[in-house]
């Protein structure tokens, strides 16, 4: 059974009710629209941009993740311009969630490995990609440390843990 109306509308709920600012149904370019796209900005020392997109797609692959990420971050550049150039920020949090009946261990592991974006992940820029369950509402996600992406992983975490996991019936 798709679950995924009531799940999209419990993290829009949980979002809202943060210091999120939400979107829906937000033209992220113009063959992909977000369920919701939610901005915040958390200071540590700097100012950390920290930005979460959901999207459900019937049958998704790694290159999906990989393609939403891009078309994320270009968006979310635009909608949210720093005063430095990107490259100059220390790092953000860009949380990208692709909700799915179709969960495989194939997807499950893809989303769970350890990141190997190595240039990215020194610059700040490095992929977090979720993937969520819509018939249980279970999340799958990086789970674990690593020795680069500076603060990135354990901000991202965190944002999923409060505001994404946690859902299933």
């Amino acid at each position: 059974m798709d679950n995924y109306p009531e799940i999209r509308s419990a993290i829009d709920s949980r979002l809202s009710e943060s210091d999120f600012k939400v979107w829906r149904r937000v033209s992220i370019e113009p063959a992909t629209e977000a369920d919701i796209f939610a901005s915040r900005f958390h200071w540590k020392l700097i100012r950390i941009p920290q930005h979460v997109f959901l999207i459900h797609k019937q049958h998704p692959t790694p290159s999906d993740f990989e393609r939403f990420y891009d078309v994320a971050f270009r968006y979310a550049k635009r909608a949210y311009p720093s005063f430095f150039p990107v490259h100059m920020v220390s790092t953000y949090v860009l949380v990208t969630c692709i909700a799915t009946e179709r969960v495989d261990r194939n997807l499950i592991e893809y989303v769970t490995r350890t990141p190997d974006m190595l240039f990215k992940g020194f610059c700040g820029f490095s992929q977090f990609p979720v993937l969520l369950d819509a018939r249980t509402g279970k999340a799958h996600y990086f789970r674990d440390t690593t020795w680069f992406g500076g603060d990135s992983y354990p901000l991202a975490q965190d944002i999923v843990e409060r505001y994404i996991e946690g859902l299933s019936n």
